[in-house]
């Protein structure tokens, strides 16, 4: 069975947060007498995992499998108690490998909190930049990560582990707050509206290192056929922005068929490698 299999069994996946493992055959029988096929138990709490194992023994109609992996122990550890899936929080090398290594399909988390997930597997520390508190507090409850919060001239800056999220404005963060030797924009730079870009890319040298090297990804389009966000962000705009004190490369561009759907056309993305001088 795939995950997309799993997914199909019903048109909702309760996410399950469970205290005692004596709950789970009763929640098993109410969801399947509610039309519900299958359930999420979080692995947030001790007795997640025999909850997981007392379901899949007793309750042969649900299919149950186990959430907030973070690890390839993890993934093991729910397959030998009778997950039938498992889902991440983020996707780390060895999180795929070790659900491959169980059989287990994989739904994984996706976007920023892989990446953040994967540096930090490798021993970096990373720092990330959040205006909204709920997506922070989102962040940290996900990975099941304690943290200090402390309120900085402008900001509020999070600490767990390798990780440091700074709530607030980009904007109004100090200059050499961070001091970074590397940076990644993925989605930042097009959500920005563009009469702030030159503002942005100013923080960029205010919080990095000479020598720090930048990875940026655009989105280009015809602005006239959307008034965004996400704004058009064209190569010769990189090249621009960043013409005082950067080496700009472009390292490949592709094509964006799928988003021709909304009604746009030539719509393409580029990687550009940006080291600061």
């Amino acid at each position: 069975m795939t995950i997309h299999d799993i997914l199909k069994l019903g048109p909702v996946m309760p996410v399950i947060v469970i205290d005692s493992a004596d709950q789970a055959e009763p929640l098993a029988d109410a969801l399947l007498a509610g039309g519900i096929r299958t359930a999420e138990i979080t692995l947030r709490t001790p007795a997640a995992i025999k909850a997981i194992e007392k379901m899949a023994r007793n309750c042969p109609d649900i299919t149950v499998g186990a959430g907030t992996v973070r690890t390839a122990r993890d993934a093991q550890i729910a397959a030998d108690a009778g997950s039938r899936f498992v889902v991440s929080p983020g996707t780390t090398p060895s999180i795929l490998e070790g659900c491959q290594s169980a059989g287990l399909p994989l739904l994984p988390g996706a976007a920023s909190v892989s990446e953040m997930m994967a540096l930090a597997e490798q021993g970096y520390s990373v720092v990330g930049l959040e205006m909204v508190e709920e997506a922070v507090m989102a962040f940290f409850e996900e990975n099941t990560l304690q943290h200090i919060s402390e309120k900085t001239v402008a900001h509020t800056k999070h600490s767990s582990q390798n990780f440091t999220i700074y709530q607030g404005n980009v904007f109004d963060l100090e200059a050499e707050t961070l001091s970074a030797n590397a940076w990644y924009d993925r989605a930042a730079m097009i959500a920005i509206d563009p009469s702030n870009r030159q503002a942005y890319v100013e923080q960029i040298r205010n919080q990095t290192k000479s020598g720090a090297v930048g990875l940026l990804i655009t989105f280009a389009y015809p602005q006239e056929q959307m008034a965004g966000p996400p704004f058009a962000l064209h190569d010769e705009h990189v090249f621009d922005l960043f013409s005082d004190g950067f080496v700009v490369e472009c390292l490949e561009t592709v094509s964006l068929d799928d988003d021709k759907d909304r009604g746009l056309s030539n719509v393409k993305s580029s990687v550009f490698k940006i080291i600061r001088l």
